[in-house]
């Protein structure tokens, strides 16, 4: 597309993002160099959706799958630059800040493309898209995307519900940093109501023991753990909140608020991490 037809860029709704979605056929997804669980999960969520509505898609990062992140369905998927550019309508940059961050390779595959999209949660952004959909409030892309997804009642088969699971709770350090909000958990327990695997996203390369909390309609807080090391004993954990089940698997109701409820649960698994490990973070 000449410069003198290319669309001037502008900020995007979901209705917008929707409409080229179903609107446009061919499909080339990116991400930032060094990719992440956001960065890939992102790609693999979005491109497993379109690919149910019967686009033509490829999902293509400079630096490729990461060892990590190959339990995830569908990764194979993810490609290498390939030599020549990918002939296709529309290019998606996914939780990269900046245009070059997507790196050469990946750029000159997208170069055919006549439209940009740019879906992100950095401040930093500059909106370097045709259509720029950047939510600096969102802990992550992934979440961005959960959002779209269902806003706009777009596919969500199984590859993109475990991918959205493993984007957020990637960037969200386990839903344990600050970003997390209640809007977040409540995009898991979604996720996990629609058959996410929570025993089998702990198995991200570095987690030891992984735990979900859901605010239940009574006021009190249900937490479920799982371990991956029978030092970490999550029943013993959950007994000391009133809870049980095995060692590798256990789960507790407790009173809320849910802040002061995870607080006392992380506190517990961190003082038994610490003292398995002497490291209290690999959690």
């Amino acid at each position: 597309m000449s410069e003198t037809t290319k669309p001037q860029p502008e900020d995007a709704t979901f209705e917008r993002i929707g409409e080229v979605l179903r609107s446009r056929q061919s499909f080339v997804l990116l991400s930032h160099v060094r990719p992440d669980g956001d960065a890939i999960g992102s790609q693999l969520a979005l491109g497993f959706s379109l690919l149910a509505m019967g686009k033509a898609v490829r999902m293509i990062n400079e630096d490729g799958l990461p060892e990590n992140l190959a339990f995830l369905a569908g990764s194979e998927r993810i490609e290498s630059p390939p030599a020549d550019p990918v002939a296709t309508e529309v290019v998606i940059a996914l939780d990269t800040a900046t245009k070059p961050r997507l790196g050469p390779g990946a750029l000159h595959a997208a170069s055919m493309a006549d439209l940009w999209l740019n879906i992100d949660h950095h401040i930093s952004n500059p909106k370097y898209g045709d259509l720029n959909l950047i939510d600096a409030t969102s802990p992550a892309t992934g979440q961005i995307l959960y959002d779209l997804i269902i806003s706009q009642d777009l596919p969500l088969p199984a590859e993109t519900r475990d991918a959205l699971y493993v984007a957020v709770s990637t960037d969200t350090g386990s839903f344990q940093y600050p970003s997390t909000t209640a809007k977040t958990y409540e995009m898991a327990a979604d996720l996990i109501r629609r058959g996410v695997d929570v025993g089998t996203i702990r198995s991200i390369r570095g987690v030891q023991v992984a735990v979900f909390f859901e605010e239940l309609p009574d006021g009190k807080i249900r937490a479920s753990m799982r371990s991956k090391d029978r030092r970490l004993d999550v029943c013993k954990i959950a007994a000391q909140f009133g809870g049980g089940g095995h060692a590798l698997a256990a789960g507790l109701r407790m009173t809320g608020p849910l802040a002061e409820a995870k607080a006392r649960v992380l506190g517990a698994i961190c003082q038994r991490v610490a003292e398995v490990s002497g490291n209290p973070t690999n959690l």
